[in-house]
């Protein structure tokens, strides 16, 4: 894959199904991109709650530190939008 039209190497450990983008994302850490542009910073960022988090909770949270100025989305589960198979 290409960073800014600079070649990049990934390995692929796992997936994350986006639908909305057709499976066409690939979502890493920005040390994962090793000799990439020290100025490059991402589009966005993606938490994981911890177990037992509450989403209402964790989002008035960020919303409040932040000042109102984050645009902050739950993620759909990708499992929901599958219909279950006939055995």
């Amino acid at each position: 894959m290409t960073v800014e039209g600079r070649p990049q190497i990934l390995h692929i450990v796992g997936r994350s199904i986006e639908p909305e983008s057709g499976g066409r994302v690939i979502s890493t850490t920005l040390d994962a991109l090793g000799d990439a542009d020290p100025q490059l910073r991402p589009d966005f960022h993606a938490l994981v709650l911890a177990g037992g988090a509450d989403p209402r909770a964790v989002r008035a949270a960020l919303d409040e530190a932040a000042g109102g100025t984050l645009e902050i989305r739950e993620t759909p589960n990708p499992a929901d939008r599958l219909e279950p198979r006939a055995g």
